[in-house]
């Protein structure tokens, strides 16, 4: 389940409203899945952590698909993963996360960042033939409140 449900409902909204979504389904097929992509801690059983001041960011992507979370950390700078990934498993999860999937969202992340997308949550929408990412950096927090 996606993590910032608030935030993914104010940019959903944003994204019918301007038919982008419409726009993309109608080139290239329905969306199928969508990922979202955040800044987190890095869990105490990883070696790595993160240092901010030196571009070293953990990051958590959760799926509409699963109950399950991935996370890895990265060096920014380098555009290089420094951990192992992780899992977060949600109480009483069964499901399973495949090395499509881990693969899907270290190949976005990289991408995004560089391109400078570095606005967190981000969110990817999906299918088996195309992708397009779009991170609520123009919403005003406080928006969010008010729903």
């Amino acid at each position: 389940m996606l993590k910032s449900k608030e935030y993914y409902k104010l940019i959903l909204s944003e994204l019918k409203k301007d038919n982008i979504i419409e726009n993309f389904e109608k080139v290239n097929g329905k969306i199928t899945k969508i990922m979202e992509i955040d800044v987190t801690d890095s869990p105490e059983n990883i070696d790595q952590k993160t240092d901010l001041d030196k571009g070293i960011y953990a990051f958590l992507a959760s799926f509409d698909y699963l109950d399950i979370e991935v996370g890895i950390v990265v060096d920014i700078n380098k555009l290089k993963p420094l951990s192992p990934f992780w899992i977060v498993k949600q109480e009483n999860s069964k499901g399973k996360i495949d090395k499509k999937a881990m693969k899907f969202f270290l190949e976005t992340l990289i991408e995004n960042l560089e391109e400078g997308k570095t606005n967190f949550p981000l969110f990817v929408f999906y299918n088996n033939k195309n992708k397009f990412s779009v991170s609520p950096n123009v919403i005003d927090p406080l928006d969010i409140m008010k729903k």
